[in-house]
């Protein structure tokens, strides 16, 4: 890795530790605190882990409470993403979309909106939908946002999509690129919430982020117990 590329990744385990949206460079998940609760009680803990230049993947469970969090955390990733001249890709449902256009302003050829309310319904769209748009910026780090999870949505939906998640982990492993997945914690079941902490290597709530000890199998629950998503629905008990 390049020294360029080690610097950027030390400012962005920086950002997240402070509970702001990571930056160009990606890190990978390495043992360390894990849990729905972190440091000093606190959900989450210190994200990190060593990057790869521009290489690997930032995979990122967002967990929000509110509508004004949620608006402020994500305008402020995609912004941070434009400022370095980096494509970014905003797939979330409902109303929230346009909200999120408004919030940064104007229209710009990095920016591209997906229709996740029609292409999340059948979550195996999502990921060669990304992989195209990574073609399309090749050699360019990629912000994503993607909610694929929220309230509403039926248990096999729930189920499929909690898969979608796991297999982002394989699909981009060593992509340029940095996801973040909303999770609204009000609205969706606790197992719902609980799943994405097993398919993220890092969480952010509060300000705060834990990361893994280790990264999530695709296909499984997580990497630390292994429970077949197929056995246990995230909607279930």
């Amino acid at each position: 890795m390049s020294v360029g590329g080690r610097a950027a990744a030390r400012a962005d385990l920086g950002l997240a530790a402070r509970g702001r949206p990571p930056g160009r460079a990606p890190h990978r998940p390495a043992t360390g605190t894990i849990g729905a609760r972190g440091a000093q009680g606190a959900p989450g803990g210190a994200a990190g882990g060593p990057a790869k230049g521009n290489e690997g993947l930032t995979h990122l469970a967002y967990l929000y409470d509110n509508e004004p969090d949620y608006l402020s955390y994500l305008s402020a990733f995609a912004a941070a993403g434009l400022r370095n001249a980096g494509p970014v890709f905003v797939a979330v449902p409902g109303h929230r979309a346009a909200l999120l256009r408004e919030r940064l302003g104007g229209e710009s050829p990095l920016v591209r909106y997906g229709a996740m309310t029609e292409t999340g319904r059948n979550p195996a769209r999502l990921i060669p939908e990304l992989r195209a748009f990574l073609d399309e910026h090749a050699g360019r780090r990629v912000r994503y946002i993607g909610e694929s999870i929220w309230p509403g949505r039926s248990e096999p939906e729930l189920c499929e999509a909690t898969r979608h998640e796991a297999l982002l982990n394989l699909a981009f492993a060593s992509a340029a690129v940095t996801i973040v997945c909303p999770y609204d914690v009000t609205g969706l079941p606790a197992s719902v919430v609980g799943w994405a902490q097993r398919t993220h290597p890092v969480i952010v709530r509060h300000g705060r982020g834990a990361r893994r000890m280790r990264a999530p199998a695709a296909g499984t629950a997580g990497g630390g117990r292994g429970h077949r998503l197929r056995d246990q629905p995230p909607g279930g008990p």
